[in-house]
This record gives structure tokens, sequence and C-alpha cells, in this order.
């Protein structure tokens, strides 16, 4: 909802700053603005309507025996994972810092990713609760900050430009 009514207020604010100062581009403009911004509207209120109705939420947890997690938003993805076979969990971004990624490594060399960035959970409650479940897996230093990794082509290029 809240994103609805910044549209909103973006198109309110841009139908009385724009005609002051080129009159002519912003009736261009409005002749289309004016149509689709109901579109947006009626989208975004849609989408929030649906996830309220839907009031799906991530699911969490750590036992002594297994960690499970699902993530319903858009894939309903999910899975649940024996804590004995977690070798890592490694956290890192990309050079430009546009993504970041989390993902539970396990000993088959298997990745599993955890996309808990826009969810409120106590990261360090969660860090801690897999380190008491296996004191063996290796965990970030701090769990609010992501190492750089960058891509392998890049690796590559540095090595024969030394």
């Amino acid at each position: 909802m809240f994103n609805a009514l910044l549209a909103f207020a973006m198109y309110v604010a841009a139908s009385h700053y724009l005609p002051q100062f080129d009159q002519s581009a912003a009736t261009e403009i409005f002749t289309i603005l004016d149509i689709a911004i109901w579109i947006i509207e009626a989208l975004l209120i849609g989408v929030a309507a649906y996830f309220w109705i839907e009031n799906k939420s991530i699911e969490l947890w750590v036992t002594p025996k297994e960690l499970h997690y699902f993530e319903p938003t858009f894939t309903d993805c999910g899975w649940t994972l024996a804590i004995n076979d977690i070798v890592e969990l490694e956290q890192y971004t990309d050079i430009q810092s546009n993504f970041t990624n989390t993902n539970v490594v396990l000993k088959s060399g298997e990745r599993k990713q955890l996309t808990f960035g826009n969810f409120s959970i106590d990261r360090r409650a969660f860090f801690a609760a897999l380190k008491k479940a296996n004191p063996q897996i290796k965990l970030p230093d701090n769990p609010y900050l992501y190492g750089i990794r960058r891509p392998q082509w890049a690796l590559n290029w540095l090595k024969r430009n030394k």
C-alpha cells in the first residue's frame, strides 16, 4: 500500500511542478500518465490485497538435528536439512553491492540459498542457534556483513594482468 501511496504522490507532485517548466512537454507526458497512473495504482493495490489475504510468512528454525527454511512469497521455496550435513553459512555480495546472497553449504558441495534479507529475523540468534546445534559449522564473523565476491572472469583477468 505504501508503494501505491508513493506512486500517487509522485503523480500529484509531477502534475503540479512539471507544467511550470515546460507546458507542452507536460501536456504530452500527462496524456499517457493520466491513463497509466490508474493501471499502476490498480496493480499495486491488487498486489497489496493479495499479500494481505494470503498472509504467508517465512519459516526458519533450527533444532539440534535440523535446519528448516520455507519462503512462500513467490516460489513457495522450502527445504529441511540435517544439521550435521551443514559445513558453512556463506554470505557474499558482488563488487557493486547490487545483490546479497546467503547460502548454506553442505558436505556434498550443494548450496541452498536463504532469502531472508527482507524479513525481520534476528540473525544473531539464528547464527547462535546454528553454532549451538553444530559447533563445526563455519559462520561469518558478523551476521549483517557480506564479503565481496568477484566473478570468475574478473579473477582470471586479474591473474593475467598482475
